[in-house]
């Protein structure tokens, strides 16, 4: 799979290029070129949105594995009390 910076950056490139064409072209020229503008736009698009997923499906990850950690610290701390309820019991 290309670098998203470097594909976005070739996308953009080319978008470019057809918006300069756009102006010295003729009618039939210009359609075809529009169609390929929208093209690209939607590729660029659907770069961006995959880029935002897979960080959002990242950061899911991260804070799981954080309220993962942060569950066993605070089950860590029940246990430490119930167990000091039961000694403080036995004691009486």
């Amino acid at each position: 799979m290309p670098n998203l910076t470097t594909e976005i950056r070739w996308l953009n490139t080319r978008y470019q290029v057809l918006l300069e064409d756009l102006r010295n072209n003729s009618s039939n020229e210009i359609y075809e070129n529009i169609v390929e503008l929208f093209t690209l736009n939607q590729q660029i698009q659907a770069q961006l949105l995959l880029h935002l997923l897979s960080q959002i499906k990242q950061t899911q990850q991260d804070t799981d594995k954080q309220l993962m950690e942060l569950s066993l610290y605070l089950q860590d701390i029940v246990m430490s009390h119930i167990k000091e309820a039961e000694n403080l019991e036995k004691a009486r």
